[in-house]
């Protein structure tokens, strides 16, 4: 007697699970210079807020990413100002330390880190998604143009 079997129907994907899976679990990301995988999430800023867990130096731009649009250039611009002393460029170190500990998923210390990649982790953890239109640039052709006139002899076939 042959065996009946149930079609199974197509699991249906929720996509506020889906979004909740990619805050929790973070997005593989290529580091800059130094090609590693990590994988980010964003901060939960609403919950640092709240908690007072942010570092002071952090406190004004990530109000103003709750309450308001928070541009690139805005966090670029955060990221590369002057910092006038030892003790406020030590503060700005510990804030690069304090975002890359609460956005890398992945098990991995955070001294391990270069600057470089903390600085692009702020970021992408930071900054809103349209900073990644700001890193998309021509591919470079993997091979030179052809040149189709007469006086190219062709393959033989």
């Amino acid at each position: 007697m042959a065996k009946i079997t149930k079609k199974k129907e197509p699991k249906v994907v929720d996509p506020n699970q889906l979004v909740r899976d990619v805050l929790r679990n973070g997005v593989e990301q290529e580091m800059p210079g130094t090609y590693r995988v990590l994988k980010i999430r964003n901060l939960d800023s609403v919950a640092l807020l709240r908690e007072g867990k942010l570092p002071d130096i952090l406190t004004p731009l990530i109000i103003k990413s709750v309450y308001q649009d928070l541009t690139d250039r805005e966090v670029r611009d955060f990221l590369g100002q002057s910092r006038g002393n030892a003790a406020e460029a030590l503060k700005m170190a510990e804030a690069l330390d304090f975002v890359a500990k609460h956005a890398v998923v992945d098990n991995i210390k955070v001294e391990d880190l270069t600057l470089g990649e903390k600085r692009w982790i702020f970021r992408l953890a930071v900054g809103p998604a349209e900073m990644l239109a700001s890193f998309r640039f021509e591919q470079e052709s993997d091979v030179g143009d052809l040149d189709t006139s007469d006086d190219v002899p062709q393959a033989a076939e």
